[in-house]
């Protein structure tokens, strides 16, 4: 499974993240993940039935915790893996693997700060 994590401009733009392939096969999955941006990006992966571009961005700071306000990163509470830090700097590539993957939904984002909310995001699915 590769995943590539893109912008143009920094936060100046969208953000992409894309895999392929979107789905795969339950049991262990290898994501090699490739920054190709000019800023830092990270990948993480979140077990959830919400919908990838619907996750309630509630939360700030590091670790990600709940705030009142200034809310730019989304709750990693049904995280199972991902890149790890320290986060992806430009040209970067990371392999990372996930054992016994089950059955489900999953969405794949970067968590930093307004990454998410700007568009680093992926619905991947296992079945």
């Amino acid at each position: 499974m590769h995943v590539v994590l893109t912008d143009m401009t920094g936060l100046n733009g969208p953000l992409t993240l894309t895999a392929s392939p979107e789905t795969v096969s339950a049991g262990t999955v290898t994501f090699v993940v490739k920054n190709t941006g000019t800023i830092d990006h990270s990948m993480i992966v979140v077990k959830t039935g919400t919908p990838f571009n619907r996750l309630p961005i509630v939360d700030g700071g590091s670790p990600p915790a709940s705030v009142a306000t200034g809310a730019n990163e989304v709750d990693e509470s049904g995280k199972i893996g991902g890149t790890g830090a320290p986060d992806l700097k430009p040209g970067e590539t990371r392999t990372f693997k996930i054992k016994n993957m089950a059955t489900g939904k999953y969405v794949l984002l970067s968590n930093i700060a307004k990454q998410y909310g700007m568009g680093m995001r992926a619905a991947f699915t296992v079945r």
